[in-house]
């Protein structure tokens, strides 16, 4: 620090300062707003000899001053609120971030996994879980272990609308086409699956039995089980998934 500057601080800090002989001592010299503001516009070097002015110590107490107003860990504790006795933030802009979002658009979207001559639709996407799930189910019917190929469908096309009729319609094209010309067995899992393909409502599965249904225009059995993500968090689902499973034809029946 410039040892002009130094000892004008101590002296506005009324602390003795030590001078040696033959020079002056330091004198502070008032300035107008207008002298202040046009030093910090455009500072000068820095003063020395035996006068200095207040711009430098206008600049010091400035940035302390915003130094204060910055959120500290209690306005944070606060959830962002403003501690009393500060002014408001001001509003934020409206930007494109700042607006809330649009609404989804409405759609379903369904987990596909085939083995063998097993194809299970999920009435969610599988997710690793779900397509470990799947095939242990696949495992159960097709008596041996074949290599498990999953896949999410999702409806309607982006920008779209959703008709329930076409919906069906679409499923059931990508049954055919990923079950194939081979498929023997339909597992329809949860109740959003079911309801799409076989045109139930909620009461109808809620009152469901076990047992096998079919479909028209497909040529295999159709059994029906609890989602994927029901029987990974109820024990009572897998019991009643493994009693449905015991009504399936399997390869060795």
């Amino acid at each position: 620090m410039d040892e002009a500057l130094r000892r004008a601080y101590l002296a506005a800090m009324d602390i003795p300062v030590w001078i040696p002989r033959g020079e002056a001592e330091p004198v502070l010299v008032e300035e107008s707003v207008d002298e202040r503001v046009i030093a910090r516009a455009a500072p000068e070097a820095a003063p020395s000899g035996e006068r200095i002015t207040q711009a430098a110590a206008a600049g010091h107490a400035s940035a302390n001053s915003v130094e204060s107003r910055r959120p500290g860990r209690g306005q944070a504790l606060l959830g962002g609120a403003e501690l009393p006795g500060r002014p408001a933030a001001a509003a934020p802009r409206d930007t494109p971030a700042a607006r809330p979002a649009a609404a989804a658009a409405p759609g379903f979207s369904l987990g596909f996994a085939r083995s063998g001559a097993t194809l299970l639709i999920d009435e969610q996407p599988l997710g690793r879980a779900g397509a470990e799930l799947a095939g242990a189910i696949a495992f159960v019917l097709e008596r041996r272990r074949q290599p498990v190929e999953s896949q999410d469908f999702s409806w309607p096309p982006r920008g779209a609308p959703l008709v329930a009729a076409e919906a069906r319609d679409a499923v059931m094209a990508r049954v055919d086409k990923f079950g194939g010309a081979g498929l023997k067995r339909l597992v329809l899992m949860g109740e959003g699956a079911a309801c799409l393909l076989l045109g139930w409502d909620a009461q109808q599965w809620a009152a469901r039995a076990p047992g096998l249904e079919c479909i028209e225009g497909l040529d295999c059995v159709v059994s029906l089980l609890p989602g994927s993500a029901t029987m990974l968090q109820s024990p009572d689902a897998k019991r009643l998934a493994w009693q449905n499973l015991q009504l399936v034809p399997r390869n060795d029946a």
